[in-house]
């Protein structure tokens, strides 16, 4: 099975494993000597509680989150709730239903202005009338 290339200074490309039984001869630049993989096994251990650590804090860390979400998520619920009903005591429906609950009435616009003109001169017309008749 090859084990790659590797050159006298160590520079060089290594797709397989070296092989340990000693026919490459490049095996020392390419794999550290024995000694060194006996003491990282310390440095392995404590990357492992490292790692370890680092994955229960971020699952703790991603508990908060989805929890602050859902308090988030409420809030912006119960504020709908609140505008919707302080919409509905400010501009009852005058005896119209709307399946979604939203008012059926025109965005308004420009035109209204000279509409409404003319609604209040004729509500202050009726008023002065019902007041000279006795009616208010």
């Amino acid at each position: 099975m090859p084990t790659g290339t590797v050159s006298r200074d160590g520079a060089g490309s290594r797709t397989y494993p070296p092989d340990d039984s000693g026919r490459s001869s490049g095996t020392t630049a390419a794999s550290p000597p024995p000694e060194n993989r006996v003491s990282s096994t310390p440095d392995e251990t404590a990357l492992q509680r490292e790692n370890d650590a680092l994955r229960r804090a971020n699952a703790q860390l991603k508990a908060e989150l989805a929890a602050a979400d859902e308090d988030r998520q409420e809030i912006i619920d119960r504020y709908e709730q609140l505008l919707a009903e302080s919409r509905r005591r400010t501009h009852p429906q005058r005896g119209r239903h709307s399946a979604s609950g939203s008012s059926n009435r025109r965005p308004s616009n420009r035109a209204d202005g000279p509409i409404a003109t003319v609604r209040a001169a004729v509500g202050r017309a009726v008023a002065s009338v019902a007041s000279s008749l006795g009616f208010r």
